[in-house]
């Protein structure tokens, strides 16, 4: 079976599930969900928790400047590059989604992937 390693389906492929939808049980579901949270971060850009609220505006505008900037646009279509960007309000539901998951969770899937 083709699955994505995600928590969600990607717009690309919305008739191939994502990890997240697998699992058997609501155990399991939080297992997978917690494990494709970091390809749905993919290569995204972090800053500490205590870096003030206006430099982290400053960033996200910065960031979403970039993505229109038409110089950036066209040697991304000349690298055949596929750049699926999320809001740092996005990502930052994805990371306190999967900071919520119970020890328990992660504790199985631990065990699961042989970590324990």
């Amino acid at each position: 079976m083709l699955y994505q390693i995600a928590r969600e389906r990607s717009a690309d492929l919305p008739q191939v599930p994502a990890m997240g939808e697998l699992g058997p049980t609501p155990e399991t579901k939080s297992i997978l969900r917690f494990f494709g949270s970091s390809s749905d971060m993919g290569r995204s850009l972090f800053v500490a928790p205590e870096v003030p609220a206006e430099r982290v505006a400053a960033l996200r505008k910065a960031f979403q400047d970039m993505l229109r900037d038409s110089v950036f646009l066209e040697d991304v279509k000349k690298r055949n590059i596929d750049v699926e960007p999320a809001s740092g309000a996005k990502l930052a539901e994805i990371v306190a989604e999967a900071m919520a998951t119970p020890k328990d969770v992660v504790e199985r899937m631990k065990t699961v992937l042989g970590r324990k």
